[in-house]
């Protein structure tokens, strides 16, 4: 009877959700020889992605219309339009996996296209929080602001001011995180006051130049030379994630935290804002099309064309 029963809750495992897709991962993934290793990794975080929006324990028999559109929900909310679709249709080739294996007696139905519509809300940085993010900086540094001011610049060499130059820069042209450390001293033109954006993926996607307001070129130039070729300190995007945290985790406001992919959506809202176009504003950040750009951000509706050069510099940097 023991035996029976044992049976029974092994096969009840074996068609649980999170069970079923990773076998569906390593058959259509990992046993592929054709899929490279790229796609592969893709795959696997868009699968690590689909059992957390899941409900745990989710037993496939109870896969329906509701479950699918609900997890879509879900999807859309959390991420960007691209990730979100990408995502989405390994989890669409899964249901497919499930009906052809007999997993599932008859095929789950549902609306199988994402809704194009924009994120209800989108988060940016506001400049109270930059602020209070300086006023950290400065009690860090242990600088008293009221006697005796002593200038930032003397801290140069210091890992809060490593920090600092990579917050303010990122505010004030709207340059990827994964984009930050690839950046080289000779991408500088300090004559024209440009800056060559490298790709930040090495198969896809191409390079921009940027003009910078006098916020960013004063960083530039500010900034030590802490490497020969590279102008920024942090070498990887995780070392950099992992400093900010140590640093706003301790005597630290909830409402004045910010997440650093905050800052990229803040530069386009107030480029938005100070009236520059949709396209230009597309361009200059590196998006594909100008429709990307809407999707998340829906302040446009009053744009008029203008020069990147005129770009006011952000207030209290």
């Amino acid at each position: 009877m023991f035996n029976i029963f044992k049976k029974k809750k092994i096969e009840d495992n074996s068609r649980h959700f999170n069970v079923l897709i990773d076998t569906f991962f390593v058959k259509e993934y990992q046993e592929s020889t054709k899929i490279t290793e790229s796609t592969k990794n893709h795959a696997c975080r868009a699968i690590q992605n689909i059992k957390m929006l899941m409900p745990e324990a989710l037993h496939i028999e109870k896969l329906n219309y509701g479950v699918v559109e609900d997890f879509k929900s879900k999807l859309q909310n959390r991420y960007s339009q691209s990730h979100a679709k990408i995502t989405f249709s390994i989890y669409k080739r899964f249901l497919s996996f499930l009906y052809l294996n007999t997993y599932l007696d008859k095929e789950v139905v549902f609306n199988d296209k994402l809704s194009a519509k924009p994120k209800p809300k989108t988060e940016t940085v506001s400049e109270n929080q930059i602020i209070y993010f300086k006023k950290k900086i400065k009690q860090s540094l242990a600088i008293d602001t009221t006697i005796g001011r002593r200038k930032l610049e003397q801290h140069k060499d210091s890992s809060v001011m490593k920090l600092y130059y990579s917050v303010i820069f990122l505010y004030s042209t709207g340059v990827r995180l994964q984009e930050l450390h690839r950046i080289k001293h000779k991408h500088f033109n300090e004559k024209e006051c440009k800056l060559y954006i490298p790709s930040f993926s090495l198969n896809k996607g191409q390079g921009r130049t940027i003009i910078l307001n006098d916020t960013a070129k004063q960083i530039i130039k500010s900034i030590p030379k802490y490497d020969k070729e590279f102008i920024f300190p942090y070498r990887s995007t995780q070392l950099l994630l992992n400093y900010w945290y140590r640093f706003s985790k301790k005597d630290y406001k909830d409402t004045q935290k910010f997440k650093f992919s905050d800052l990229r959506k803040a530069f386009i809202s107030n480029a938005l804002a100070q009236g520059f176009s949709l396209e230009a504003v597309s361009k200059y950040v590196g998006h594909s099309s100008s429709q990307m750009t809407s999707i998340y951000y829906s302040n446009s509706e009053t744009l008029i064309t203008k020069e990147f050069k005129k770009l006011k510099s952000v207030k209290n940097i």
